[in-house]
């Protein structure tokens, strides 16, 4: 059960963070937050992380909440209701970690989801053989057909992130641009790339 209360310190400290330093001003669009399973089984989730929001004077329309398909199994009916409350004061969704597991389209078409994030498996499988490339360009084609974004997850090389530009993949996130870093080094990794962020 401690994953419930970890999961509200994380996203306490990143409004803080987003109070603090303003990363808007640096050209960041949103920030992407992960919610486990577990909270997106309570009932009590979107007013807990309206609260945290509203305590650092968040605005929701700068954040991104990634579920898996997994919350979707577990609990259909309350993570809808979750939802619908937090993207009413403008949240976005992500479906995290597409192409991992059974990929059911049942759950782009279903959940109302902003955007798709290809795991690492599926993009790094198009590198492998045809078959993967295949596979890879007919998810691009179909999530952007029903008008939704794409993340593209794992890309570590030009080679890799020439592919996804090709594609017409949204975004793109890996090692190619940064390792995990702490917050601190992340603003200075921001700054220095400031003025190539806001041209």
């Amino acid at each position: 059960g401690m994953i419930l209360e970890i999961g509200l310190k994380v996203f306490d400290k990143i409004c803080r963070f987003i109070k603090e330093y303003h990363p808007e001003d640096l050209g960041i669009e949103f920030i992407e937050v992960n919610l486990s399973v577990v909270q997106c089984m309570q009932e009590s989730l979107a007013g807990e992380l309206m609260a945290i929001m509203d305590r650092y004077e968040v605005n929701p329309g700068f954040i991104n909440f990634e579920i898996t398909e997994t919350a979707m199994v577990n609990s259909k009916k309350v993570l809808l209701e979750n939802m619908s409350k937090l993207i009413e004061n403008s949240a976005n969704f992500y479906l995290d970690d597409y192409g991992s597991g059974y990929s059911n389209l049942n759950y782009i078409i279903g959940l109302p989801l902003h955007a798709v994030k290809l795991d690492k498996s599926i993009v790094w499988a198009a590198f492998d053989n045809e078959k993967g490339n295949i596979a890879l360009e007919f998810a691009v084609k179909m999530i952007k057909n029903i008008n939704m974004k794409i993340v593209a997850e794992g890309i570590e090389n030009k080679e890799q992130f020439d592919r996804m530009k090709e594609l017409g993949v949204d975004f793109i996130q890996g090692y190619y641009f940064s390792r995990p870093v702490n917050s601190k080094d992340f603003v200075k990794f921001m700054f220095e790339y400031k003025d190539y962020l806001l041209s």
